[in-house]
């Protein structure tokens, strides 16, 4: 945080500076890295606290199928399935947001038969699956 407050020091001084007495700038830097800081606080503590309210715990996974074809050829790389998942922990849908299409395919019918703990409505989780062909 020291290093952060020392750039925007560095960076405002000379706008800040420029524009009136010494006394006035100081107030004014001072004010500017105070709402920075805490803006920087609050962005930081309420993205951990989503995240974890879309979180649950795999009880069962289950290994997606490496297509042979593309093993053979080394060729690998990570996929993105959008997750929703019922009450009683069951996989209700996936969405897939990037990665290889023959990849997806597997990574998908794989996902569909995880299950995870139990919670109190529908959750939507974003997970990556890597296929890496040197395993």
């Amino acid at each position: 945080m020291n290093r952060f407050r020392a750039f925007l020091r560095h960076k405002l001084w000379g706008k800040v500076a420029s524009r009136g007495s010494t006394r006035h700038s100081v107030t004014c830097q001072k004010t500017v890295l105070r709402s920075t800081g805490l803006l920087a606080i609050l962005v930081l503590a309420t993205s951990g606290v989503w995240a974890q309210d879309e979180q649950r715990k795999v009880l069962t996974r289950v290994k997606p199928e490496y297509p042979s074809i593309l093993r053979s050829r080394m060729i690998g790389g990570t996929v993105r399935l959008e997750v929703v998942i019922e009450p009683d922990g069951t996989v209700k849908s996936t969405a897939v947001l990037g990665g290889n299409s023959v990849l997806a395919d597997s990574a998908e019918k794989a996902v569909k038969k995880w299950r995870f703990e139990k919670g109190p409505s529908d959750t939507k989780m974003v997970i990556s699956i890597k296929f890496d062909p040197h395993w």
